[in-house]
């Protein structure tokens, strides 16, 4: 019989598991690999496995309180809004994140998303598939150099963000309570006092945000109503940052221009959800995160942490 047994719960797993093989040879650790959305997997391995790898799974109290032999928890990806880490702690149990899991492929997808709005093509593209070749009734673009980029938050992504665009974009500037002055001077960026004023200023948002209580629907009617009738908002961060129905009202009455989606308040979503019967929304399936390199060093660092906490040893990304 192994010495540690270790679950794994994720999507990321569903047909092989020979990554976290490949770390925890050699080691006396056995993998009990759950079948993703089968819950009763996942009730079964946490009443008796010494690690868990998951990912989006909710890791609350009453999780926490049925995991008997549990020391760590390595999650995929980098966003821990699914943890009680405070309970996970009074009970030992390492909480172990991949902290610069996927910031160029999320970067390049926010940018990506800025300049599909900003040059209107996702309107040009259904515009063709109509039938048409004609720009006569198509919204002109403003020029790119001409438009300012802004961020909500100014962490590693949104400053890879700002690092990539300001060779694009006119101007970019950063709202977040936290802010690096010294870096958002190196990078080019004019930091705003608030978010309101970030609304104003900008002719794309693009999100950046971790999500929490505090900043859950942050993005709501008023914020739109800040903003310019020309501007477009960005989200490849949490879809629970913007409030949906007061997205709706502002695409649909011209609040706004337009809006790029990676994330939803449900996912998978209702496909009865009324943004998507909007022309002016573009979306993509929370892929903002997605490439064969990212994948590989998601499931690596995740199944490291889970291996150096059960062997005694301090794990790469501890975050409680």
């Amino acid at each position: 019989m192994a010495k540690f047994k270790v679950g794994i719960y994720s999507l990321l797993n569903d047909k092989d598991c020979r990554i976290e093989e490949d770390v925890f040879r050699g080691h006396d650790i056995e993998i009990v690999n759950g079948r993703y959305g089968h819950d009763e997997d996942f009730q079964d391995m946490i009443t008796y496995v010494d690690g868990l790898i998951i990912a989006n799974t909710m890791i609350d109290g009453p999780v926490i309180e049925k995991m008997k032999n549990c020391r760590v928890v390595g999650r995929h990806g980098s966003g821990v809004d699914n943890f009680d880490l405070g309970k996970a702690a009074e009970k030992g149990i390492a909480i172990c994140n991949v902290p610069m899991f996927c910031i160029d492929e999320v970067s390049d997808h926010a940018l990506t998303f800025a300049l599909v709005l900003a040059r209107n093509m996702h309107l040009y593209s259904l515009h063709v598939k109509s039938g048409a070749w004609d720009i006569d009734r198509l919204p002109p673009p403003k020029k790119v150099n001409t438009m300012t980029l802004g961020l909500a938050g100014f962490g590693t992504i949104a400053r890879l963000v700002a690092k990539k665009g300001k060779a694009i974009f006119g101007e970019i500037v950063a709202y977040d309570p936290f802010m690096d002055g010294k870096k958002a001077e190196e990078l080019g960026v004019r930091p705003v006092a608030t978010l309101s004023e970030l609304a104003a200023a900008s002719d794309v948002v693009s999100i950046h945000i971790p999500l929490s209580e505090k900043t859950f629907h942050l993005f709501d009617k008023d914020f739109f109503s800040r903003m310019k009738k020309t501007a477009f908002i960005v989200n490849t961060a949490r879809g629970s940052l913007i409030n949906s129905k007061d997205l709706h009202e502002a695409l649909v009455n011209g609040t706004i221009a337009g809006a790029a989606l990676d994330v939803m308040e449900q996912e998978p979503p209702d496909m009865n959800d009324p943004l998507f019967k909007l022309d002016n929304v573009f979306f993509t399936p929370h892929s903002a995160w997605f490439s064969d390199q990212a994948l590989y060093q998601d499931r690596y660092v995740a199944a490291e942490n889970v291996r150096r906490v059960l062997l005694g040893l301090e794990p790469l990304s501890r975050v409680n």
